[in-house]
């Protein structure tokens, strides 16, 4: 489930609060968005939190998700992301006898006895808590398109940005509308692109959704926006199946995103691929999407220029 929790004095608020408070339970000393009153006012709160079942723990690739699922949350943190405030991973075991295990990934063990026996069984939570903002979507609901030199200066930002987590190991695997915030540090300041962290919690929910998978290097697709999908991930053997995401499959997200800003958002459902559009580009209208075509291409050379690093993949 993700949700957002905001309002004090609930239940949600309390299991942030403890979240944010429990330092040695965390081992995360940030804490964004408070003041010495408690939290900002305007500020908004995001908890991801996804349960794993007993299922994944059972099985070998079930327990390999999860190291790497714990092992790129660690990862996450070393980026020191401004958005993400804390996260969390709790392992709990409970035995035939009641006996009920906990275990997270900054704490020591704790053992606590249930009433009724019951047959043992795991459940892996993951929280993460981050700061919530607008998201590039939201923003498109209401105006449409951007203009050309706010698309370019967000398509560099999110670039540098994706170029960083690939220099750190990462692929983002669900490049959208929605996974993308616009904030900006204060009132007086542009407003600045990333990568939400909510995506992680798309990528938990991608396990859950695929487990268990048994075709190798292979996968369903629940998180798109459109049929616009990658090359690279299209099976040639089997159309029900996609291959697994990779760097490539991030930077053709992310031009997806970028034609749909300058743009708008229904050409991903008016056109059937992007060769359709640019057949049919030609034949249109200027007004029908309100800019040139020319401006449209323009605009791809600047922010995708020859001899970039990212013009070459």
């Amino acid at each position: 489930m993700v949700k957002p929790y905001i309002k004090k004095g609930t239940a949600a608020y309390e299991q942030i609060e403890k979240i944010m408070n429990d330092e040695s339970q965390l081992g995360i000393g940030r804490k964004y968005g408070r003041n010495k009153r408690g939290y900002e006012k305007d500020l908004q709160y995001l908890l991801t939190e996804v349960e794993l079942n007993n299922s994944f723990w059972r099985t070998g690739q079930g327990k390999k998700w999860i190291l790497a699922l714990e092992k790129e949350l660690n990862a996450v943190s070393a980026l020191r992301q401004d958005d993400v405030i804390a996260f969390h991973i709790q392992k709990k075991e409970i035995s035939s006898n009641g006996t009920e295990s906990l275990e997270n990934s900054a704490a020591k063990k704790i053992t606590k006895k249930h009433g009724p026996e019951r047959e043992k069984y795991t459940v892996w939570t993951v929280r993460i808590l981050s700061k919530y903002s607008e998201t590039l979507g939201d923003l498109l609901q209401s105006i449409t398109y951007v203009n050309i030199n706010t698309a370019r200066e967000w398509t560099i930002q999110l670039l540098e940005h994706l170029e960083n987590l690939h220099k750190q190991g990462f692929i983002h695997r669900c490049i959208t509308l929605d996974s993308i915030s616009i904030n900006s540090p204060n009132s007086t300041e542009t407003p600045r692109a990333n990568f939400s962290s909510i995506a992680y919690g798309y990528t938990l929910l991608d396990m859950l959704y695929n487990y268990p998978n048994v075709i190798p290097h292979c996968e369903t697709l629940p998180f798109t926006t459109s049929g616009w999908i990658a090359p690279e991930r299209k099976s040639p053997k089997n159309p029900a199946v996609f291959l697994k995401p990779q760097r490539k499959t991030d930077v053709w997200d992310l031009g997806v995103v970028v034609l749909q800003m300058i743009v708008g958002t229904d050409v991903v459902y008016e056109f059937e691929d992007p060769e359709n559009f640019l057949r049919e580009c030609s034949q249109l209208d200027d007004s029908f999407y309100e800019v040139n075509t020319h401006e449209i291409f323009e605009t791809v050379i600047k922010c995708f220029p020859v001899g970039s690093s990212f013009h070459s993949i």
